[in-house]
């Protein structure tokens, strides 16, 4: 009896399919695709999770590998002088440039020196002269920094007046004790002023000093006087760039060149 129902089921399972296939022709075109690339969508996503599970994250309790003090890296004193070159107004920015360019030029006629410790002696001496050049600059900017705001024939006029006021104006007490201080205020700035003014005075000296002093030995190597190049020490006029202190901001920078070139003892670190 079920051998005989076989070929039955069978006939009407071609004519079923023959049926649907005609009625509904797209079953068997858009489903099966829409169903294949549901299952590559459901694979490739598999696929994704099953990668990023594989990574391994690190755990917030582990142990992070600890890091040494960081290296401080001191800077060169050429790189020093560099950058205190940067830092002055452009014109005395361009006369230290012309004078460390007439100082190379010396250096060809150091190295064909036969001398040994003339050679050593003048380069160095060459070196700490560019460096005094430099410094009488950084002093000069920052007193024209500082008396920037000191207008002389204004003081004079304003010290004149209240002279003129605490001498033959009448007034009260408490006002005439008010224009005593302003007074002494005003001859106090004056004093500064005169005082700056002839530190400038020193400073342009010391410069021209300086430069002369260069000139003088480029001329020398020129006319081959036989003359040594070795000296190069000047006594400045001018003695407030002994203190390194006195340049403000970059007082720092200034004492680790002086000390770089002997001008003063290192400071030991308390």
């Amino acid at each position: 009896m079920f051998a005989f129902m076989f070929p039955v089921i069978g006939v009407m399972s071609v004519g079923g399919t023959f049926f649907a296939f005609n009625l509904f022709p797209f079953m068997f075109t858009v489903v099966p695709l829409a169903i294949i690339v549901a299952v590559i969508f459901v694979i490739a996503r598999a696929a994704i999770r099953m990668s990023a599970g594989s990574v391994v994250q690190p755990s917030p309790f582990a142990r992070q590998p600890t890091r040494g003090p960081a290296q401080v890296v001191t800077p060169t004193p050429a790189a020093r002088m560099n950058g205190l070159q940067m830092s002055l107004p452009p014109a005395l920015r361009d006369r230290n440039v012309r004078f460390a360019a007439r100082v190379e030029q010396l250096l060809p006629v150091l190295r064909g020196s036969e001398d040994v410790v003339t050679r050593s002696d003048s380069a160095d001496g060459l070196a700490r002269l560019g460096w005094v050049h430099l410094k009488l600059l950084i002093a000069k900017a920052h007193l024209e920094a500082a008396g920037a705001a000191a207008d002389a024939p204004k003081l004079h006029a304003q010290v004149a007046d209240l002279r003129s006021q605490l001498q033959f104006g009448e007034m009260s007490a408490s006002a005439r004790e008010s224009r005593k201080a302003t007074l002494e205020m005003l001859e106090e700035r004056l004093r500064n002023f005169s005082l700056r003014q002839c530190r400038l005075d020193e400073i342009a000296s010391d410069l021209d000093r300086v430069e002369a002093q260069v000139d003088l030995a480029a001329e020398r190597a020129a006319l081959q006087s036989g003359q040594s190049l070795a000296t190069f020490q000047i006594d400045l006029a001018t003695r407030m760039v002994d203190d390194a202190d006195f340049f403000g901001s970059v007082s720092p920078e200034v004492r680790a060149v002086d000390e770089h070139y002997g001008f003063r003892e290192v400071r030991s670190e308390k």
